[in-house]
């Protein structure tokens, strides 16, 4: 099993509105999905109300029921990655976690601006709070601390409303929607 690359966009709980899943799989530009543990029956639209159902219900992970009592996990196809999946984890009391991972030897080998455009685009369409890149699992990776003490991993990229980035020597950070798009710096 490779190593995934995670871009995950966390949006707060309040901010949660009718069809923000829709928005959110309209951001990424889906096209060419198998909403799973469904068969390749199940169209982006079944599983966006589904899965936004859930998010409506604050349907937090870990509960009991059935694999088909839980979010949808949204396989994409025509990426220049061979696997490029969707998912949400809503699991903190406070935030909603979209997450988009592919394997990443091949961030390594074809880049991130496919990564980046996405989530530019994810920006511009939903209240989103933060961008975090790094590895899927441990989030290993290079942070930032922000001002409330909390970090944000930026193996790639990241987003975030907090002014204290623009401060970081080492970061270009970018005015976009109310928040500074992260990169590091070319030496």
């Amino acid at each position: 099993m490779p190593t995934y690359t995670r871009t995950s966009f966390l949006i707060k709980e309040s901010n949660l509105y009718e069809n923000m899943v829709g928005d959110f799989y309209d951001a990424v530009q889906v096209q060419n999905v198998i909403a799973s543990p469904c068969s390749e029956e199940i169209g982006l639209e079944e599983a966006a109300q589904h899965n936004q159902r859930l998010l409506n219900q604050k349907n937090r992970l870990g509960g009991t029921g059935t694999i088909f009592d839980n979010y949808y996990q949204i396989k994409l196809s025509g990426t220049i990655y061979s696997e490029c999946r969707l998912y949400i984890l809503n699991r903190y009391a406070d935030l909603l976690g979209f997450h988009l991972i592919v394997p990443d030897s091949e961030v390594q080998q074809h880049g991130y601006d496919l990564l980046k455009a996405i989530a530019r685009s994810v920006i511009t369409k939903l209240p989103i709070e933060s961008i975090s890149t790094g590895d899927e699992i441990a989030f290993t990776t290079a942070t930032v601390e922000l001002s409330n003490g909390d970090e944000l991993a930026i193996q790639y990229f990241g987003y975030t409303k907090d002014e204290a980035v623009l401060d970081i020597q080492y970061l270009k950070c970018t005015s976009q929607n109310s928040g500074y798009f992260i990169e590091y710096r070319a030496n």
